[in-house]
């Protein structure tokens, strides 16, 4: 075969802006399929000029082994759910086109977003509500249903569930504003960092403390109240100042810490996921499919390189510094030029992983 003598020959795109993949796809080759899965897998990321991937073109063209050869390689990987330029997933394609057989293999062996929407917003059961009626249409309908699917309008009407990013953000947002000075009278900063659900007993002494607190309260005001002995009501003056200052610094303390903690968490998820997917079936199973590009292996020790040294500067700017100012200086200088490092291969891992994700034929 070509490709054993020129590798790049599956790279090059025809008039109609296809692979030699692409037209192996078209026409359902599984020979070809193979051959091009053990020598050129690389070629399995270039698309179409209607952005279209091979499961696109198997699916169109109601190639059922095909496909399903495809389907145990790269199920589960980015190449598999990749929408088309029109924002057309491979259930979309298969409804479409009528290849219900198709359609029922996706819903029934993999793990598709069901609910997927494409630029115009419709899903599959919605495009499956414009077919025919009939008793493969109506069968298919109860499957998707089966399994969660709704229409554009049924998905208007359920309440979106927020990320755990933006949920995890949120709740150290709220961390900070409650140990803010404008709250400090409403009690210690560990009722509200060990804010966890508990049972009634493990609530109990701290509702007895608040109670303790009122019925101090309503006797200073002059209410009768029973006795409650109290060993610090003789206190000094003094004494109480100095244990309101120490729980004030205290509260400063953890409201950096938690500060400084949110900082770390969002470094974590600036990171770069690497581009393309893994095998999922053969003897590189667990391998990603572009791991032979030099631009991926780039990618990989830029990337590592800056999510490592980008840690190293919170772990150090997070640690307990003797406030001397020429140490202190010397080590913010450091720290400035280590960041620049960490910057500069964040950049170059970006660079890297666009060049494995875009076409270099020109036919974009």
């Amino acid at each position: 075969m070509l490709l054993r003598f020129d590798l790049n020959l599956a790279l090059q795109f025809d008039n109609i802006g296809y692979t030699p993949l692409h037209l192996a796809a078209v026409n359902g080759d599984l020979a070809i399929l193979k051959e091009f899965v053990a020598l050129a897998p690389a070629s399995f990321q270039f698309l179409t000029t209607h952005g279209e991937t091979v499961f696109h073109l198997a699916t169109r063209f109601n190639h059922y082994i095909a496909f399903n050869y495809l389907e145990t390689v790269f199920c589960d990987t980015d190449l598999f759910h990749q929408p088309d330029k029109f924002g057309n997933t491979i259930l979309h394609t298969a409804i479409s086109r009528g290849h219900y057989h198709l359609a029922e293999k996706i819903i029934d062996k993999t793990k598709m977003e069901i609910n997927y929407q494409n630029y115009e917003g419709h899903t599959a059961l919605d495009i499956l509500n414009q077919a025919q009626s009939t008793s493969e249409v109506q069968y298919l309908k109860d499957q998707i249903k089966k399994v969660g699917g709704k229409t554009d309008i049924e998905l208007l009407q359920t309440v979106v569930i927020e990320s755990p990013r933006v949920a995890v953000e949120r709740k150290f947002e709220q961390l900070i504003e409650t140990v803010s000075p404008q709250n400090e009278h409403e009690g210690p900063v560990d009722h509200v960092v060990n804010n966890t659900p508990s049972s009634p007993t493990q609530q109990l002494p701290r509702l007895k403390i608040k109670s303790h607190s009122r019925a101090n309260a309503h006797h200073h005001q002059g209410v009768s109240e029973p006795e409650v002995q109290d060993n610090n009501v003789s206190e000094p003056e003094s004494s109480s100042s100095r244990t309101r200052s120490s729980q004030t610094n205290m509260r400063k303390t953890k409201r950096e810490s938690l500060k400084r903690r949110k900082e770390l968490i969002e470094m974590y998820n600036r990171r770069i996921s690497p581009p393309g997917g893994v095998y999922q079936e053969g003897p590189m199973k667990g391998k990603s499919v572009v791991a032979r590009t030099t631009a991926f292996k780039v990618f990989a020790v830029s990337n590592n390189v800056a999510l490592f040294t980008s840690l190293c500067i919170v772990i150090v700017l997070v640690s307990i510094i003797p406030f001397r100012r020429k140490p202190l200086m010397r080590l913010l200088m450091i720290a400035h030029k280590v960041m620049w490092v960490a910057i500069a291969f964040m950049a170059t891992a970006y660079v890297a992983a666009t060049w494995v994700t875009m076409p270099h034929n020109g036919n974009m």
